[in-house]
């Protein structure tokens, strides 16, 4: 089948919402007419139906083989956005494991530090935030649950990890103060306590203090 011809019925397909007879159009673009001016945006295309298929696994696959195989391209900083993006749609609950969360972060990582005035960058930004607040949301959560197990020490090696940049920031000082007067370690538990009321005087768990 003519290239043109493939390209057109893949879009067409597409704009049908029949993505997966789509994405098999652009790919027999990539095997049949491997070295096209089509290629590129057909490799772009293929990641896109999977992605709109909601198979994001394979979308990485394609946006990851689009991205090591034109290191210079233009549209490297959408593959990498896309990449974050289904690495985003992937995250769990805070219970499992977050592996997805970490890809997602470091991907939106990359297109704020390599592309800055890329038109991704206002979007990468926020969802990147929501990827250092849900990490640390996992890191609390086993916090808490050592602590209950006055397992201390794990705890507070678990609440070190809590960014400084998330929201649960102001709590993770908390649960320190507690965990070093659960060890005896009451000047350690001050000192923490000084920085949660100078850091966060207004919160939640400085008023609990």
């Amino acid at each position: 089948m003519p290239l043109s011809t493939l390209y057109e019925i893949g879009l067409k397909r597409f704009n049908e919402q029949r993505f997966e007879e789509a994405e098999k159009y652009f790919e027999a673009i990539e095997k049949q007419y491997p070295y096209a001016d089509y290629v590129i945006q057909a490799q772009l295309m293929s990641g896109l139906c999977a992605y709109m298929d909601r198979r994001y696994v394979e979308a990485i696959a394609h946006f990851k083989e689009f991205i090591n195989l034109h290191p210079n391209n233009r549209n490297i900083p959408y593959a990498l956005y896309m990449v974050g993006i289904c690495n985003y749609h992937r995250v769990s609950f805070i219970e499992r494991d977050q592996s997805m969360a970490s890809d997602a972060y470091l991907y939106f990582k990359e297109i704020i530090t390599r592309f800055p005035k890329s038109k991704y960058v206002d979007d990468a930004k926020l969802k990147l935030q929501q990827m250092v607040d849900h990490m640390s949301a996992k890191e609390l959560h086993i916090a808490r649950y050592y602590e209950r197990q006055h397992l201390y020490h794990a705890a507070l090696e678990r609440l070190e990890r809590v960014s400084k940049y998330s929201v649960h920031h102001p709590e993770s000082y908390y649960r320190m103060i507690e965990c070093y007067r659960g060890l005896g370690q009451n000047e350690e538990a001050d000192k923490i306590k000084q920085k949660l009321l100078q850091e966060y005087p207004g919160s939640f768990f400085a008023k609990q203090l």
